[in-house]
């Protein structure tokens, strides 16, 4: 490049399916102080905690660096919704895969998983525009997938089991698929799961999306870690 002059960069996403064009202005040749990261649209920049968060930024390196999923059962589900761009840590280089999962969180993780993007918005009161989470559970609750109670969707509250049925069960049908039964047979616990819960549970459990804490037990009431999240989520990408 002649200089001053200017240079036109074209970056695609590992997903291929999403392209960014920079024009970059030259006026001096300088050596570069740092490489600039640059989010793709529709990711979060905070973590759960409120905490700054780089998320998944571009690169030609699927791993996700979390440094605290070395050894864990999810890892590489964690690693291949991560170079997706689905899944963004609490700070860069840790996931807390074990911590329980927050509505306003999975909510992120499903509209990232299915790509939703269109929002209702001030669906909820509890839910402010200034909040890093406001266009995924807008977006989540516009699709179907999530409710609030009486006008409030309670983003810190945690998600049970049986709640994460529910909604992924509505994910399931989003994505074009007829309801299943037969699978919450084989849980001895089935008797403890809502009512309200029960069809979704059966259709997660038959259609493979969902697994028992054993090997015959549910835990309906059990809280949802972030790691079983992005696995439940995988499966049904997959």
């Amino acid at each position: 490049v002649t200089l001053p002059g200017t240079a036109t960069i074209t970056v695609t996403a590992p997903d291929a399916a999403t392209t960014r064009i920079y024009t970059v202005k030259i006026t001096e040749k300088t050596a570069p102080t740092s490489q600039p990261t640059v989010p793709w649209p529709g990711m979060s920049s905070t973590g759960a905690t409120g905490s700054t968060s780089s998320g998944l930024l571009f690169n030609d390196n699927t791993q996700s660096g979390f440094i605290d999923i070395s050894g864990h059962w999810a890892k590489d589900d964690i690693e291949a919704m991560a170079a997706k761009g689905i899944v963004s840590g609490v700070t860069e280089t840790t996931l807390e895969p074990d911590r329980s999962i927050t509505r306003a969180e999975f909510a992120t993780l499903i509209c990232k998983a299915l790509g939703i993007t269109a929002v209702n918005f001030g669906v909820f009161v509890d839910v402010a525009v200034e909040e890093w989470y406001f266009p995924y559970v807008n977006a989540a609750a516009s699709a179907g997938l999530i409710m609030g109670y009486d006008g409030y969707f309670r983003p810190d509250d945690l998600i049970t089991r049986q709640e994460m049925a529910v909604i992924l069960s509505k994910a399931y049908a989003f994505r074009g698929y007829a309801p299943k039964t037969g699978g919450i047979d084989r849980f001895s616990d089935k008797e403890s799961i809502a009512d309200w819960a029960y069809s979704s549970v059966d259709t997660a459990a038959t259609a493979g999306l969902i697994f028992g804490l054993t090997q015959d037990t549910f835990g309906p009431s059990e809280y949802t870690t972030r790691a079983q999240a992005v696995s439940v989520l995988k499966r049904l990408l997959d």
